[in-house]
């Protein structure tokens, strides 16, 4: 991966972006506040993103102008989709996919209060984050503090009340949407593949916006989780929908569950998430790092190699490592002539004791909002090393997460550990883990070769499986629990040994 700078990326045809430009710049004369052009803005979210990124390339005023005016504009009265809609006599091109309903629900646009009023993550949840990835980029290029503060106070709401464990949003099927705080149910999960990438995106650009590592602990639990397992292990097959629990017989009898598949499918008739998920990851390098003017921070440890300027030289590093199933990751400085600079290294939050030396010499550091800096001239041959302990930890949720009482979740290093029934049988519901297990980790072989499975002491409730047996019964548990030895394997890659019961959250004992 070659690329770190704040230079206009992926647009290397020029003739291919000029095009692009004539075509906003007709859009900056029909949108705007004057009396002769439209009041208006997109319904899904995404020109405002491109408009910064060509303002930044181009230097071009009426770029940055319009982005600013589409999400200023958003939410004011009267709304231009109820105009626009009375003026086409109430017609819409796409009938059969229920646009009135779009029109009516403001929210589900990002378009029902504007910005600058609004205090909770709401609505669509892909719209959502394209639409703040593009306020955070804004508020950085026009040093804004009002959307600053709207994107965190919106960021917070987002991250401590509405996110998936997986690092998904959007916990209902109707609109793709977010619902309300605190509520995250396991099975009717939709957590879009699209919404976790742009989950990445606007964490991206709050990273750029304000150097702090807890942006980059979101952006992984994202990457290494919802995204990485939205495909297959074959690379052919996608999940739109991400459940954190599946329980495939109940699936084709009960309508709450018509968005959710038990496997990834070939295709989709909006095929939004395969490319988005190809576009994400041949864009990694962007959200790997994020320099600033006296330092190169490290975000994520993917192995991979790196040129960036530094005082018109170039600093070439290689970082590399089995990162995330082992905890050591090594970076090497490939630069021949000597070059002074920091290296920021992230510390993830769920590592509680991290090491680092350089050069073989132990490193004595004060972690500053979430990273470890590393000051030196740095000369050909220089290696530093980041020991990053990946315990075993159980995970519980907050109290007012009514789907996960008395529920614990198993994570090791950034991934989220789930049980699926290829290892543990069905009726996973009825599994306990006992409290007091210890955690074994086991290589994986054959389609997990290279990945570290986990087992664990837990016990099943085994009952008479009788037509016969009364649905409910008084004064007693039906059955009694007997040990079973429990098999955790990585969250990202369940089904892809075919369909069956699979979840995160399970029950302790």
């Amino acid at each position: 991966m070659k690329q770190v700078s704040h230079s206009f990326m992926g647009l290397a045809n020029g003739d291919c972006w000029r095009s692009f430009a004539g075509l906003l710049t007709t859009s900056a004369q029909v949108f705007g506040p004057e009396r002769d052009q439209l009041r208006g803005y997109d319904g899904h979210p995404e020109i405002e993103l491109a408009l910064a990124r060509l303002y930044e390339a181009t230097k071009e005023q009426r770029y940055l102008t319009l982005a600013n005016y589409f999400v200023e504009q958003r939410g004011r009265e009267p709304h231009f989709y109820d105009i626009e809609y009375e003026k086409r006599q109430q017609s819409c091109v796409l009938k059969s996919d229920g646009t009135p309903w779009m029109i009516k629900s403001k929210a589900y646009s990002q378009a029902h209060l504007p910005l600058s009023e609004q205090r909770t993550a709401t609505g669509h949840a892909v719209r959502f984050v394209y639409l703040m990835t593009a306020v955070a980029h804004l508020a950085r290029l026009r040093q804004n503090e009002q959307q600053r503060q709207t994107c965190l106070r919106l960021w917070q709401n987002m991250v401590q009340r509405q996110i998936y464990i997986t690092g998904a949003i959007g916990s209902q099927g109707a609109g793709e949407a977010f619902s309300s705080d605190y509520d995250l149910p396991n099975d009717t999960a939709y957590a879009e593949s699209c919404a976790s990438i742009g989950l990445m995106m606007f964490a991206r650009r709050m990273l750029e916006m304000e150097l702090d590592g807890r942006y980059a602990d979101v952006m992984e639990r994202a990457l290494y989780n919802t995204v990485l397992g939205s495909i297959a292990f074959d690379g052919r097959h996608y999940f739109y929908v991400n459940p954190l629990e599946v329980h495939p017989k109940t699936l084709r009898y009960n309508g709450i569950y018509n968005h959710v598949s038990p496997v990834r499918r070939r295709w989709f008739g909006c095929a939004c998430c395969p490319p988005n998920i190809a576009r994400l990851f041949t864009s990694i390098g962007h959200y790997i790092y994020t320099p600033s003017t006296d330092a190169l921070y490290v975000n994520l440890y993917v192995g991979n190699r790196v040129a960036i300027s530094v005082d018109g030289h170039a600093l070439r590093l290689l970082i590399s490592g089995s990162y995330p199933w082992r905890d050591q990751v090594e970076i090497a400085v490939e630069s021949a002539p000597p070059i002074a600079h920091t290296l920021a290294l992230r510390l993830p939050e769920w590592c509680s004791a991290p090491q680092a030396s350089v050069n073989g010499e132990p490193v004595n550091w004060e972690p500053r909002k979430g990273y470890l800096h590393i000051r030196r001239t740095w000369r050909q041959g220089d290696r530093v090393k980041l020991s990053l302990p990946m315990q075993v930890r159980r995970v519980y949720g907050h109290p007012q997460l009514r789907n996960l009482a008395g529920k614990v979740a198993i994570q090791r290093g950034p991934l989220i550990y789930c049980l699926e029934e290829a290892d543990n049988g069905t009726e996973l519901h009825n599994i306990w883990l006992n409290a007091d297990s210890r955690f074994s980790l086991i290589e994986g072989t054959g389609l997990f070769n290279g990945n570290i499975l986990l087992h664990a002491g837990g016990a099943r409730l085994q009952h008479p499986h009788s037509e016969e047996a009364a649905l409910y019964q008084y004064d007693k548990v039906p059955g009694q629990l007997e040990p079973q030895r429990l098999t955790f394997i990585p969250w990202f890659s369940w089904a892809n040994r075919g369909e069956g019961e699979m979840r995160i959250w399970i029950n302790e004992r």
